[in-house]
């Protein structure tokens, strides 16, 4: 109930803000576990958005002013074409929404909060990634040792920014989706999909050339039809694809969105000049990443910028969330302040928190001379911080002075007590940084 709530302020947010500014338009410029499921008989419903033509493989695209798709030679990314069709689906204008605060995390203060430090816990997402194959379990969309090495490459992208993911591998036996086409990805998405409230689903088949994901502000976001869909050769390629797919995932925009992806000159557009205060609210909320062109070249676009008459320069051609692959080195402090914000906001759910550790075993007492006791136990976790060892004391029927007399450090199974004469019992909890382990069972002693 919490997500859908979250999911209907996004769309009414941009449904207020389409309806007021309608007339704008838009131009869109190690795993877990391995297993194989073969493809049931299950039938597609409905139509994927994003392609034009049915029954064929997906083609480069983009979404024109009419809100169809046309191709664009070397669009290899088409998570903003995905996202404004799928806005159509739900009978939203794109317009000029795309500058409107989608969420918390788009208030710069909040974003700005939010970026890591060396101190901030490092959050893990949890990845479902499919792999196709032919029915017959022939011509794999990647093999493991190659799902094994994207996310090694993921991981180390995202280090510096506290960001890591573990994953299982799900190989399955379908021709049908193999090769997908353009009517076939509701289909895939309804037979296949993995629990999307707790994991990002990662789906590897020949796409024809493009890559999208979905954006966490997105009504589809954790549902069936949200996740990352990969071209094979983009997966297993030593390339950033899968990097910058994670990446809209997670809360980013392309590098340009403010400068290709709005009406040129327009109220959203982010030009060359403009202020950082500027920067925080249009393109792609990032101060810290100059606007730019999509040219996917490792360096600044030749020429000037339309609507301020500047030049390009500093342009951050070097991003994941840019186009110039051979390049992509880096996310900024304000990406990573964003992806952290919009997890707590919204994607909590794909998080592998830590537990609390085990309970230790019922400790065993022996007295010691000089009215010492000595309590053993055994230690049941590989994850504590150390252990609190409580005792009480018998007075008649009833268990009285109940204390914590030791708080110890990790891996220490015993402490020596003096407690006097008397009948005491013991118990001891292990505890981490999530919280305490359920104690153990007492044990009694008569000293």
């Amino acid at each position: 109930m919490k997500q859908q709530t979250k999911s209907l302020r996004f769309v009414v947010g941009l449904l207020a803000i389409a309806g007021l500014l309608a007339m704008a338009g838009v131009r869109g410029v190690a795993g877990e576990r391995s297993e194989v499921v073969s493809a049931g008989a299950k039938p597609d419903c409905c139509t994927a958005t994003l392609a034009s033509m049915a029954g064929q493989p997906f083609a480069i695209a983009q979404i024109d002013s009419s809100g169809k798709n046309s191709p664009t030679p070397g669009e290899w990314c088409w998570t903003f074409q995905r996202y404004v069709a799928n806005l159509k689906d739900h009978g939203i204008n794109y317009a000029d929404g795309a500058c409107a605060e989608l969420g918390p995390a788009d208030d710069p203060v909040n974003r700005d909060a939010a970026i890591p430090t060396l101190d901030t816990p490092i959050k893990t997402y949890r990845l479902s990634i499919h792999v196709f194959r032919e029915n017959d379990g022939s011509n794999p969309a990647a093999s493991q040792a190659d799902v094994d090495a994207a996310v090694a490459r993921l991981n180390a992208d995202y280090a510096t920014w506290r960001i890591q993911f573990i994953y299982e591998t799900n190989f399955i036996n379908s021709t049908r989706y193999r090769t997908l086409r353009s009517n076939e990805e509701t289909g895939m998405k309804r037979a296949y999909a993995n629990s999307p409230g707790t994991k990002l689903n990662v789906y590897v088949v020949n796409t024809g050339g493009g890559n999208w994901g979905t954006f966490p502000w997105d009504p589809d976001s954790l549902g069936l039809q949200g996740g990352i869909v990969m071209h094979d050769a983009a997966f297993v390629a030593a390339r950033a694809v899968f990097t910058h797919e994670a990446g809209h995932c997670l809360g980013l925009w392309h590098t340009f969105h403010g400068v290709t992806e709005v009406p040129q000159c327009g109220v959203c557009y982010e030009p060359v000049g403009r202020t950082a205060e500027e920067g925080d609210v249009t393109g792609d909320r990032c101060s810290d990443t100059n606007p730019t062109t999509n040219s996917g070249f490792c360096g600044d676009p030749a020429g000037t910028d339309p609507c301020s008459g500047n030049p390009w320069v500093s342009t951050p051609f070097n991003n994941y969330m840019g186009y110039a692959l051979s390049c992509a080195v880096e996310f900024t402090p304000h990406q990573a302040g964003r992806m952290h914000a919009w997890t707590t906001d919204n994607l909590t759910g794909w998080l592998n928190l830590p537990a609390a550790p085990a309970a230790p075993g019922k400790p065993t007492l022996t007295r010691l001379s000089g009215g010492q006791v000595l309590v053993t136990w055994a230690d049941n976790s590989p994850d504590e911080d150390g252990f609190r060892v409580q005792r009480e004391k018998k007075s008649g029927p009833n268990w009285i002075n109940t204390l914590i007399i030791a708080t110890l450090g990790a891996n220490t199974t015993s402490y020596t007590d003096a407690p006097g004469s008397g009948t005491f019992r013991y118990r001891v909890q292990a505890f981490n940084g999530v919280g305490g382990s359920a104690w153990s069972a007492w044990a009694q002693i008569k000293n």
